[in-house]
Formats: C-alpha cells, sequence, structure tokens
C-alpha cells in the first residue's frame, strides 16, 4: 500500500470512529468510579467498550480531515503518517500509566483501556509508513537532497580559443550564451 493511501484510509477511518462515537446511542454511561474528566459532554464508553468524550471525538474528527486532506500529496501523507507516530506514540504511554493525570490527558480525554491498543498500532502502523516503507516518486523529504535539487540543465558543449591560443573545450548552459559564442552560432 502507498503512503497516499495509507493515509486516506486511516483519515476516513478516524473520521467515522469520531463522528460515530459522540452519537449518544452508540455509548454506555460511564462509571461512577471512573476517573474524573474536566469535560464532562459526551463521556462514555463507545459500544460499551472504548472510553470517549467529546474532546476525544473532536480529535479523532480532526486526525480524520487532516487524513483524506493528506492524500493529496504523497509528501504531505508521509508527514502526515510521521506525525501520528509522534503523537500516539506519547498518548499509548500516557495511556498506560496509572497515574490519572496521563491517562485522562491531563482531565481532558480518556486514553486507557482499549484506545491504548488502538493507539499503539495506529503509531506502530504510522511509524512504517511515515518513516520505514519507501518513498513515492516525486515525493521530497528529508535526507533525500537529489529529489530537493532542481531538474538537469541541458546544456552544449563547443571548442574555443583562449586569449593566450590555446584550444579549450568548455560546456554551457543553453540558455546562457557564451563570450566566445555570443550569438550561439558554434
Amino acid at each position: 500500500m502507498k503512503t497516499r493511501y495509507f493515509a486516506l484510509v486511516l483519515g476516513i477511518t478516524y473520521l467515522v470512529l469520531g463522528v460515530l462515537s459522540a452519537i449518544p446511542k452508540f455509548q454506555r454511561p460511564h462509571l461512577r468510579n471512573d476517573p474524573k474528566l474536566m469535560v464532562e459532554s459526551g463521556y462514555g464508553y463507545w459500544l460499551g467498550i472504548f472510553p470517549v468524550n467529546v474532546v476525544h471525538s473532536l480529535m479523532h474528527v480532526v486526525m480524520g480531515i487532516l487524513g483524506i486532506v493528506s492524500f493529496t500529496s504523497g509528501t504531505a501523507s508521509r508527514l502526515f503518517a510521521q506525525a501520528n507516530t509522534a503523537l500516539f506514540a506519547p498518548l499509548t504511554v500516557m495511556g498506560v500509566l496509572p497515574d490519572q493525570r496521563f491517562n485522562t490527558m491531563f482531565g481532558m480525554a480518556p486514553l486507557w483501556g482499549p484506545d491504548s491498543l488502538v493507539h499503539a498500532a495506529t503509531a506502530l502502523i504510522s511509524g512504517y509508513f511515515g518513516f520505514v516503507s519507501p518513498r513515492e516518486p516525486g515525493t521530497r523529504g528529508m535526507g533525500n537532497a537529489s529529489r530537493l535539487s532542481s531538474p538537469p540543465v541541458q546544456t552544449r558543449s563547443f571548442v574555443a580559443t583562449n586569449a593566450l591560443g590555446s584550444v579549450e573545450r568548455r560546456t554551457v548552459p543553453t540558455a546562457e550564451r557564451s563570450q566566445a559564442d555570443p550569438f550561439g552560432v558554434v
């Protein structure tokens, strides 16, 4: 799978999950002994398994939109995958820590339980497409200076006599005229 299609699939997936997780019909209410959140709107368990709230759902919607938009370019798709790795790897670690400051993202969104597994899978797969998979032709990226350079310049060669009378071969870009051949005749 190409990185662009990965970004599209992940974007659509996260967009759909973000929208569906915000619909109360698909949620079970949170328990009294669940950690307290600063944003309790939409707080519950999506499909009775995944802890969510409105902030969590909005983050998924935004991630989905970014994935779909990044599909337009191979470079943007690769950057999207790299950013996902950088975002979801720490969220995975925060979700498995027992401290409620971390597994609730400082009281903003629930990250514990099965969410940690989803975040870990997203980080690993995004890491592959962002850093390991071969680049698509025509994409730019760090560490590949040859793709950042301009296209090759057309040149032409000619023989000229210098001021001392010796013959030398010169190569100039076709767009420029040399002093030895100002009219482009040679």
